[in-house]
């Protein structure tokens, strides 16, 4: 039995691809994988998540580089003013031997210093607290006003922390 020459032609040219499909130019692939330039954010939940609120369900201040947190907790109707430091993580109480905190406000090139005085809560060991507290009524103002800038300024094991305390969420208690 003799096959027409077209259909050598096209058993050849099928025979052909298929050996080609098989047969693809793997390249080595390295065993370290790019990370992209913005790695999306963690998702919620994950250690590496960073927290928006505090455990108190108050505006978080970073200080350092998330060494520490503040915790700031604003009540509207007496303007009283609770600040807790938090570790790294804002989850935990880190209670330290002072006896206040400084809130620096500036508002129109003025500057002002408020004290918030040692309050510590029950788990604080004797001579050290971890929630610092001011009923001052300026600074409960300020801490709300448009163009006022503050800072929370706190030293912790010997070394000096401040952070910005943001207006973009004011943190009220309620």
């Amino acid at each position: 039995m003799r096959f027409p020459h077209t259909t050598f032609a096209l058993l050849l040219t099928l025979t052909a691809s298929l050996t080609f499909i098989g047969c693809t130019n793997q390249e080595e692939k390295p065993d370290t994988q790019e990370i992209p330039d913005n790695p999306p954010p963690a998702p919620s939940g994950s250690k590496d998540a960073h927290p928006t609120r505090g455990p108190h369900h108050g505006r978080l201040i970073e200080l350092g580089k998330e060494e520490y947190h503040g915790e700031l907790l604003h009540d509207e109707d007496t303007d009283a003013v609770t600040i807790y430091l938090l570790d790294g993580s804002a989850k935990n109480t880190v209670p330290i031997d002072a006896e206040e905190v400084t809130v620096n406000v500036s508002r129109g090139g003025k500057p002002k210093q408020f004290e918030l005085k040692a309050q510590p809560v029950k788990d604080d060991p004797d001579g050290q607290s971890s929630r610092f507290f001011s009923d001052d009524k300026e600074l409960g103002e300020h801490l709300d006003e448009d163009g006022a800038n503050a800072r929370l300024v706190v030293k912790i094991g010997g070394k000096s922390y401040n952070g910005e305390i943001s207006h973009e969420d004011h943190g009220h208690q309620h």
